[in-house]
């Protein structure tokens, strides 16, 4: 479903696209795809962080936890 919703969010956004440069807005394309991938490159980074449960605690944490 994610597949699917990300296609369909390229798809709109290649038509807004080209609308907007049909209006001489051409940067605003560009700073939306930046944002997306900014987005999409945050997510990579903190997917790997979550399963493991232990990513960005000290080690005097991970003691008090462990005791």
């Amino acid at each position: 479903m994610k597949q699917i919703k990300s296609y369909f969010l390229l798809m709109a956004g290649t038509v807004i696209s080209i609308w907007l440069y049909d209006r001489y807005l051409g940067s605003i394309p560009f700073i939306l795809f930046s944002l997306y991938l900014f987005y999409k490159a945050y997510t990579e980074i903190n997917k790997e962080r979550m399963p493991g449960g232990t990513a960005g605690k000290g080690a005097s944490e991970e003691k008090v936890n462990e005791s």
